[in-house]
């Protein structure tokens, strides 16, 4: 430890032998001793705080220095970042949306954009940092948004020039006729607006609007324009004309862009509320204003340019001529700068007047009305000798576009179409459809429709009350299941079976060897119909337990079809979830399918389509074009077409007509999937039924349209039906009941249920339903009046039909064992031979034990179980599977036949009108039906009218 002088001399104190003088200088000594010792202390530490100091602030100004770099950095990346996403959203687009004006792309043929085009380089922004400017591309929207310029006076010239730069961009990259100009100087008599003074018609509406009255009317007409669209064309508020527009379905209907210069004292209070009014309102139509408004000069008294730019992109440029981006980010105002590019020029006016507005005019946007097309032709005046035909669209040459199937030479027999979601792939479908029936008659042509996605597109195709199917339908599939695609393709495979038949007796007949359906046709007389088997989503169908021998069916059909008139089109979104694992047959099918139709693939799905390497698009990016090729992918075979639009209303006006003029056909066959075959879809087959019959369901293929038994009396002539789903067995007996009263020679029928349920089940729905639609046409018993029944359906005349529904909700049951009287053995022994048919659910087959000793007469069984040895003990013969939920298997034990499954009758959202009961002795005038009486077979199942 340190002792400083002052310490050890006060702590020593003066010595004896010193005399006093000598003690004070000491004392003195030692205190000046002391003082510059502190004084040198002081020094010290002032030194060492002073270089503590500077250290502290070189490390400040490193710290500074480090965090500047990393700021700039950070910047240039940022910058860098933003500068690669506009490229990148640039890139997507046409070159004239950001190439300079400068570029030979200007003066080239025309590259006519794909997409719509989402932005457009206006100028350019520089960002001010300390060390340099970072300068970015400046872009704007390309359609839809509003742009403010105001100027000082000195800036008048840059404004316009950014706001003509701008316009010709937005109009050169548009998809041609997809945007129109309304140009709009007051005062200025177009010296405002450069090159766009002079373009011509359709790319601008009317020329140049200068006076009031001219603006006046020009702005009164878009606020009208406005008015129409969101009154009667665009739905709800997240629908646009842009939205449209970008998926392709804006109907030809192009967006405007108002061009509003040298707005000042010229410009009206009136003129200038309707045009604010626009670009409040007009964005969602596709309505953008452009307005270039000088501050220097007073508006209408007022009008208050704060309202316009509440809905605008805003610049200001001052007199300088450089320009502030006054709507940007706060954090950016004060570091943004604008620079003004130059105008466009005559290159740009020549690309816009003799190559444009070409384009515009033969209607590349305009859209393709398949009912102008279908109108030059005579309808129902066509034949299916070689082929069939029908006109889908346009080709890029302007003539009409037919998709062809057939056997004649250069004719594929089958096609695939390729085009993702909102491509325009199912209204191509739709158009194809409603053009060969506008076409062909029935006896040219039979369609099997199916749709495998779940919705109802081809819903339509159903009959449905006061609507008669397409009479050329005989198969329509909505939802369709696999299981209901394989029955319709084995359908097919006979169809093409029967008619080698006919071919080979019709040679041994004539004499002369008969390898088709025109052959056939000289030969005989007789007219085969062509087959046409479409399928949307077609590659559901070759998946799960089927897909073994839906392959190898649909592999049948293609190779050996075409001779016999069966042919196939095929519908995906995208091949390649098609036949995984499956290469060799999936080449077997598509290699024998030479049409293929893209609709906005992109490269890598039409390489899959076409079978060739494809590296651009070959569609114009609206919805319903694409490429159609005829020659299994052979490039020279490329027709770049567009597809016909054909609205809801136009195909129910063809169907009306057609329908009119050939009449309906009952001879369809629908399907809904897994959850049966509705009242109102299998009504023309009810109703053409020749005599009564119990119809228990559809098969779960085509023919016979229904399945069923006559009801003719005799001993064990009734109905067993087992399943446990509740809902779906009540609603099948019940619409095996409204089923019998859709029949005309059902007339004099009477209707009983034996209602057992209790009352507030969901499951009784379709009961109480039928019920009150059969009124006095029906007796209702409970379990206090089940002794009534042999009164009640004993009649003089006309078969009873009695169902029977919720046993196992019930105490009542027959004896077993004795012959003591009791309602239900009547029913089981006694009824069938006296016209009197039950119609019976059990929940489990063993609940059969409550209808007595005669519960098991009943011969005709149906089956909804999934085991597969309770199924074959009810049934008394094994089905191949057991019946998936929803179906159900169905055998007549008085027959021979195997166990058929089937898509049971259900009652539907819908009931068909009912027919008037006839009075008790007799039929009604028209028990007949449409077609004349005949004979039903006496047993077995699949009478069919």
């Amino acid at each position: 430890m340190r002792v400083s002088a002052l310490h050890l001399g006060l702590l020593r104190g003066p010595g004896p032998d010193d005399d006093g003088p000598a003690a004070l200088a000491h004392a003195v000594q030692a205190t000046e001793d002391a003082a510059l010792h502190l004084r040198t202390l002081a020094h010290a530490a002032a030194e060492r705080e002073r270089r503590r100091l500077a250290d502290d602030q070189q490390a400040i100004a490193r710290d500074s220095r480090r965090r500047q770099a990393r700021s700039h950095a950070s910047l240039l990346a940022a910058a860098d970042r933003v500068r690669l996403d506009i490229t990148e959203l640039l890139g997507r687009g046409p070159g004239y949306a950001h190439e300079g004006w400068e570029s030979p792309l200007w003066a080239e043929p025309y590259d006519q954009p794909v997409d719509v085009t989402q932005v457009v380089r206006a100028a350019t922004l520089g960002l001010a940092s300390p060390s340099n400017i970072v300068e970015l591309p400046f872009v704007l929207p390309a359609l839809g948004g509003n742009v403010v310029i105001t100027h000082a006076p000195g800036g008048r010239a840059p404004a316009h020039n950014l706001a003509q730069a701008f316009v010709t961009r937005a109009l050169a990259s548009a998809l041609p006729g997809s945007l129109r100009l309304h140009l709009l100087d007051p005062g200025g008599l177009g010296q405002n607006l450069g090159v766009l003074s002079r373009l011509p018609e359709p790319l601008v509406a009317g020329g140049v609007r200068a006076t009031h009255e001219e603006v006046s009317a020009e702005l009164r007409a878009l606020r009208e324009h406005v008015h129409r669209l969101n009154s009667q064309v665009l739905l709800g508020d997240d629908d646009s004309l842009v939205t449209r527009l970008r998926e392709g379905n804006a109907q030809g209907i192009p967006c405007s862009l108002v061009l509003a210069a040298g707005l000042g004292p010229h410009l009206t209070a009136d003129d200038a509320q309707q045009l604010w009014s626009l670009a409040r309102t007009g964005n969602r139509c596709g309505v953008a204003v452009v307005a270039v408004i000088d501050t220097g000069r007073e508006l209408p008294q007022g009008v208050a340019l704060a309202d316009l730019l509440e809905h605008a992109e805003h610049l200001h440029v001052d007199h300088e001529g450089g320009a502030t981006w006054a709507s940007s980010p706060p954090a950016l105002l004060h570091h943004a700068r604008v620079r003004c590019p130059n105008p466009p020029g005559s290159a740009q006016h020549r690309f816009l007047t003799t190559i444009l507005a070409p384009a515009v005019r033969r209607g590349v946007n305009r859209p393709v009305v398949l009912g102008d097309l279908l109108a030059a032709e005579r309808p129902g005046a066509g034949t299916t000798h070689t082929r069939i035909a029908a006109t889908v669209g346009q080709a890029a040459d302007g003539s009409a576009l037919e998709l062809a199937v057939g056997d004649d030479e250069g004719v594929a027999i089958g096609g695939i179409v390729v085009g993702p979601s909102g491509s325009g792939k199912t209204t191509l479908l739709h158009a194809f459809i409603h053009a060969l029936a506008h076409r062909y008659p029935p006896e040219e042509v039979e369609l099997y429709l199916l749709d495998m996605k779940a919705g109802v597109e081809f819903a339509e195709y159903a009959p449905r009350p006061g609507r008669p199917a397409l009479p050329h339908v005989r198969a329509v599939g909505i939802e369709a299941d696999a299981t209901f695609a394989l029955g319709v393709l084995q359908h097919l495979a006979a169809v093409d079976a029967q008619r080698k038949q006919l071919f080979k007796e019709a040679s041994a007949a004539s004499g002369r060897e008969i390898k088709n359906i025109a052959q056939y046709r000289e030969a005989t007389g007789e007219v085969l119909p062509r087959v046409l088997f479409v399928a949307d989503e077609f590659q559901l169908m070759l998946a799960g337990p089927t897909e073994d021998a839906a392959w190898n069916t649909l592999d049948v059909l293609v190779k050996q079809g075409r001779s016999q008139g069966v042919h196939v089109l095929l519908a995906t979104q995208s091949l390649n979830s098609v036949g995984t694992g499956r290469a060799a047959q999936k080449a077997s099918v598509f290699d024998q399918l030479e049409l293929r139709v893209g609709l906005r693939c992109k490269p890598d799905e039409l390489s899959l389509l076409l079978d060739r390497t494809v590296r651009d698009r070959l569609d114009t990016g609206r919805r319903g074009s694409g490429v159609l090729n005829h020659a299994r992918g052979d490039r020279d075979a490329d027709q770049l077409f567009q597809g016909g639009l054909l609205d809801a209303d136009d195909r129910r006006r063809i169907r009306d007509s057609v329908v009119a003029r050939f009449g309906p056909d009952p001879r369809i066959r629908v399907s809904r999937g897994t959850g049966g075959v509705e009242l109102a879809d299998a009504a023309p087959v009810l109703a053409s039924a020749p005599s009564p019959t119990v119809y228990v369901g559809a098969p779960v293929g085509v023919s016979p349209p229904l399945v069923g038994v006559p009801a003719r009396a005799g001993d064990g002539r009734g109905l067993l039906l087992a399943g446990r789903d509740e809902a779906h067995a009540v609603g099948a007996v019940s619409a095996m009941l409204a089923g019998l009263a859709l029949q005309p020679g059902s007339d004099d029928a009477g209707f009983v249920v034996v209602d057992l349920l209790p009352p507030r089940i969901p499951g009784r729905r379709p009961l109480d339903q039928v019920v009150e639609w059969l009124g006095p046409r029906v007796e209702v018993l409970d379990e206090s009046q089940l002794d009534d029944l042999p009164r009640v359906a004993t009649r003089p005349s006309g078969p009873v039909f009695v169902a029977v529904l919720g046993l196992q909700y019930s105490g009542v049951e027959a004896p077993l064992y004795s012959d003591e009287p009791h309602p239900l053995g009547w029913l089981c022994g006694t009824g069938p031979a006296l016209s009197v048919f039950p119609l019976i659910w059990l929940d489990t087959p063993d609940r059969m034990r409550k209808l007595g000793q005669h519960g098991e007469r009943l011969q005709l069984r149906a089956d909804a179980g999934g085991d597969l040895i309770d199924t074959t003990s009810f049934l008394r013969v094994r089905p191949p599977f057991p019946a998936s939920r929803g179906r159900l298997w169905f055998h007549d034990l008085a027959g021979d036949a195997d166990p058929v499954l089937l898509d049971p009758l259900q009652v539907g959202a819908v009931l068909p009108d009912p027919r008037p009961a006839a009075p008790h002795g007799g039929p009604a005038p028209d028990a007949a039906g449409p077609h004349g009486a005949g004979e039903a077979p006496a047993t077995g199942f699949g009478a069919t009218p």
